[in-house]
């Protein structure tokens, strides 16, 4: 989970350096070379990945969304609190990913370029995390521990981003805040693969990837609006105050929720 989460992070280091150069050409210039790359993915992935399904199968498929299925899942004790807990963080993430270029332009008066920078900070400090620093703690510590690492280190950036004291300052807190994303989304998906039963991985798995999607519709929706009608350090606020809840409770309760010694 680590080094797929690193092959993402490692796009984001050299995605956004790519596009703050492009920038001084135009935005068009951005969007031409981003389609250029997506299509390059498009024929990797038609002409060259194998296929995963051997066999294919003569079950019949259930419907693309199942609600049924869905509640079912979240009530099982162990399995639906490790769900909340992956769809608040990535709410939460999502929520200043989508409003962190804002902050860029209408607090600190950044470039395009800067913030390219910026983002390519959060995206080394992102593989450092996924790579050498989650193999490192992972060796040492249970998932809920790395976890509560992690939410504290989101925590503590969150706040500290809208008051930075100036661009170099703001680069240390993305990277720490990366750092506490790296480590909280694979160790996440550890937990959730340890409580889920065998026969069971690919789809609660796949219902995990689904709520955390909608997470990721929903953070930059509120993060935007939030902005706009509450004040530039809403939605870094609400974050602050939705990560906070995660540390607490991993702290105090996720252990025993999840039946992990």
């Amino acid at each position: 989970m680590g080094l797929i989460e690193a092959a993402l992070a490692l796009g984001f280091v050299l995605g956004p350096l790519i596009g703050g150069f492009l920038s001084t050409y135009g935005i068009a210039v951005i969007g031409y070379t981003g389609a250029s790359f997506s299509f390059i993915a498009f024929l990797v992935t038609w002409l060259i990945l194998p296929e995963s399904l051997k066999e294919k199968s003569d079950r019949k498929t259930h419907s693309l969304f199942n609600f049924k299925t869905f509640s079912e899942v979240l009530r099982r004790p162990a399995i639906g609190i490790v769900i909340i807990v992956f769809f608040i963080i990535t709410f939460s993430m999502s929520n200043i990913f989508g409003t962190f270029s804002l902050l860029g332009y209408k607090d600190y008066h950044l470039t395009d370029m800067q913030i390219g920078i910026l983002f390519g900070i959060m995206g080394v400090f992102s593989a450092f995390s996924q790579t050498g620093l989650i193999h490192f703690l992972s060796k040492r510590y249970k998932e809920v521990t790395i976890i509560s690492f992690g939410a504290s280190l989101l925590l503590v950036s969150m706040i500290l981003m809208p008051n930075s004291n100036g661009y170099t300052m703001l680069g240390i807190v993305s990277g720490v805040f990366t750092l506490g994303t790296g480590l909280l989304i694979p160790t996440s998906l550890s937990l959730l693969s340890k409580v889920t039963p065998d026969n069971e991985q690919g789809a609660i798995l796949g219902i995990n990837q689904s709520l955390s999607a909608l997470a990721r519709v929903l953070g930059p929706l509120w993060g935007g609006f939030s902005f706009q009608f509450f004040g530039h350090s809403f939605p870094f606020l609400t974050g602050a105050f939705f990560v906070f809840a995660i540390l607490i409770y991993s702290v105090f309760y996720l252990k025993a929720k999840v039946g992990l010694d």
